[in-house]
């Protein structure tokens, strides 16, 4: 019942016309949007204030709009001049003075004057709510104290170029969650390099299938029939992917050491192993012999950071002072584009056009951006949000290092923007920086939609980060709703976590090293100075990773079990309650006890703190979800660990299977483990 409710949910939110869709975010680009009184008797009214300024309801979100807001759509939701001076709703004031703009100066993001801070507003879009009377002050009292930069938009003087890309006829397979990659080359060579400014999705696809885009840059081109096409091997389930079924696996281990057998053709010894598997379809002829593009020498290369579009957010948009550099003489010559489609009524008549448009400019301006994400709870299978809870969390507290990427020195940075993401469930937001005794919050987002994910600017209140700096990073989820535990997970019924910023000036090396972990609000707790009142000790569970981007997650421990994983840990077998790990990973066990033994000697640590990092980054990848108990329990219980709980008997056995949906990346790295034996046979 309760998926047939999201599907429903879902369904009737794709088939909503975009800009109809009210966003909490829409108040931040008006004066004071967040304070407007609720008028006498208006509909949907919460804690006396006026949420939805362009609906016919104080609640938002509904239709029709009324005459403020049809004038808002007019405008691109905008603040602009022409939406200041009108008098939408006819009341004999305009909408500038009913908010207290009367000179038409404020301006989105930056510190308002003091007669705009301290003033009343009426509501715009209702004739009977109005201001009794007005005098219009000095236009001069009315300036702003500081004015926001203007985000994703040409300066005077540049020159303005854009450019569109579109998928070319991707037929969308008809499942529920589809993941692609699309390979896109920037098409523009008459300049060595530029700075794009500027960018957004663009939507042909009907339905609201289209989930989001994650973008990253490419040090050289596709080739040139590659252009705007599925990168062969990408995670759609075809190409690669059906290479590494559970018979192709097997295959490999089979195969992996050519002891004499290959032919090598190559003089001087060069070749080292070969790692086979079966695919269940005959590649184009084209390919045969050739390299599959899309394989991981050039999926690593394209690694650059770029942006992302979830929907109510740009892809990017930058300050005035700042581009992202392209060309053909730039570090970025093309992109990688994952796409993640949502297709919950199941069709397979849906073929995807949509794409990107980006705005850029030859004329090159003197900065970029460094991005740092603190939070970054992508795809995890131990990380359950329990059902029936209104107000559970995820928090990460982690130490700041900033330094000149050439120099190595420390450097003090300035935050631009945050950037908060997660799913259905997820309903408020917040980030703080901890210096020291001293607590300061960066943005907090309450209530957070999934439909409104746009960034946050605090680049007027001047905040900075050094290494030494704690950041607090926190998402909120209410899972009210649900019968069942939810996974973070790649599907929008799943859940996911990440909060980034954007930092002045660019060409940063940052990093923020710290734990993960989840817990439960009360209805009236503060999101400020979570840490204080549900310290680490206290939680349901705990995750650590290194501070490098896309560091895989360890789990430390964790109460919340999906019933799954408590039918599998209730079966006994071997010795105590020992249930045997999978046989890919009985290569590794004598590395594992050495390791466990010659280290910590805690049989509860993963893999990959106990192996250490060098090694081939997939074995990281697998061994990092596995404990030595998990992977070799019987020799762990007969060597390093004999009175652990599992070996004993008294605790339950050590899951050994990933939930599911891990499938395929633990393939990935069962391949990669298969070529590392090989190394070692070798």
């Amino acid at each position: 019942m309760a998926a047939t409710c999201m599907y429903l949910l879902l369904l009737a939110f794709s088939t909503l016309p975009e800009m109809v869709l009210g966003f909490p975010s829409f108040r931040s680009k008006l004066p004071n949007g967040g304070r407007v009184p609720c008028p006498d008797g208006a509909f949907g009214c919460e804690d006396g204030v006026c949420q939805g300024l362009g609906h016919a309801s104080c609640a938002g979100g509904s239709l029709p709009l009324n005459k403020f807001g049809q004038d808002m759509v007019k405008n691109n939701h905008e603040w602009t001049k022409q939406l200041c001076e009108a008098d939408s709703d006819g009341d004999g004031f305009t909408n500038g003075e009913e908010l207290g703009d009367p000179c038409c100066r404020w301006a989105a993001w930056g510190i308002p004057s003091d007669y705009t801070a301290g003033f009343t507003p009426t509501h715009p879009g209702d004739a009977n709510d109005k201001q009794k009377s007005h005098q219009r002050p000095a236009c001069e009292t009315t300036d702003p104290k500081a004015s926001g930069p203007v985000m994703g938009e040409f300066n005077p003087g540049e020159i303005q170029k854009n450019v569109s890309m579109f998928i070319d006829n991707y037929a969308i397979p008809g499942v529920k969650t589809t993941y692609v990659d699309i390979a896109w080359n920037f098409p523009d060579d008459t300049e060595d390099v530029f700075h794009i400014i500027f960018g957004e999705a663009i939507f042909n696809t009907p339905g609201g299938v289209l989930h989001h885009f994650v973008i990253t840059g490419c040090p050289e081109k596709w080739p040139a029939e590659m252009h705007g096409k599925v990168v062969v091997g990408s995670r759609e389930g075809g190409g690669l992917a059906k290479c590494l079924s559970a018979t192709g696996l097997q295959e490999a281990m089979l195969l992996q050491c050519p002891a004499g057998l290959a032919n090598r053709y190559t003089p001087g010894g060069v070749l080292h192993h070969f790692v086979i598997t079966g695919c269940p379809e005959k590649w184009p002829a084209e390919m045969h012999g050739k390299v599959v593009v899309g394989s991981r020498e050039v999926r690593r290369s394209c690694q650059i950071p770029f942006g992302n579009w979830a929907p109510g957010g740009n892809v990017i948009a930058m300050p005035s002072w700042a581009g992202k550099p392209i060309g053909k003489n730039a570090k970025m010559k093309a992109f990688l584009v994952n796409v993640h489609f949502d297709n919950y009524a199941l069709r397979e008549d849906l073929v995807s056009r949509d794409g990107l448009r980006f705005y850029y400019t030859p004329t090159l301006r003197p900065e970029e951006l460094t991005q740092l994400f603190t939070l970054k709870a992508n795809y995890y299978p131990t990380m359950l949000i329990p059902p029936k809870k209104q107000r559970y969390f995820m928090t990460r507290e982690c130490t700041v290092d900033i330094k000149n990427a050439t120099s190595k020195q420390p450097v003090e940075a300035q935050v631009v923007y945050a950037g908060f993401h997660a799913h259905l469930l997820g309903v408020e937001m917040a980030y703080e920086r901890i210096r020291g005794n001293d607590r300061l919050s960066i943005a907090v987002r309450s209530p957070w939609y999934f439909d409104d994910q746009s960034n946050t600017n605090v680049y007027v209140q001047n905040i900075t980060l050094k290494t030494g700096d704690k950041l607090s990073s926190t998402c909120i989820f209410n899972s009210q709703g649900r019968d069942d535990m939810t996974v973070i997970g790649l599907e929008t019924t799943d859940e996911m976590c990440g909060i980034h910023v954007e930092l002045r000036p660019g060409g940063l090396e940052a990093t923020c090293g710290g734990r993960i972990w989840t817990g439960e609000l009360s209805e009236e707790e503060s999101l400020l100075g979570l840490q204080l009142k549900h310290p680490i000790t206290t939680a349901d569970g705990v995750w650590t990773s290194s501070p490098s981007e896309g560091a895989p997650l360890t789990t430390v421990f964790s109460k919340i079990k999906s019933e799954n994983s408590q039918s599998e840990n209730s079966q006994s077998e071997n010795s105590g309650t020992c249930k045997e790990g999978l046989p890919q990973l009985q290569g590794l066990c004598p590395q594992l006890l050495l390791a466990v033994q010659a280290g910590s000697g805690d049989c509860d640590e993963s893999g990959e703190l106990a192996m250490g990092k060098d090694m081939n980054a997939q074995i990281i990848a697998l061994i990092a979800n596995y404990t030595v108990l998990q992977a070799c329990c019987n020799d762990a219980c007969k060597t390093v660990c004999p009175q652990h709980a599992v070996c004993t008997g008294a605790g339950a056995a050590p899951t050994t299977t990933p939930a599911s949906g891990a499938s395929h990346s633990m393939h990935v790295a069962l391949t990669g483990f298969a070529a590392y034996m090989c190394a070692l046979a070798l």
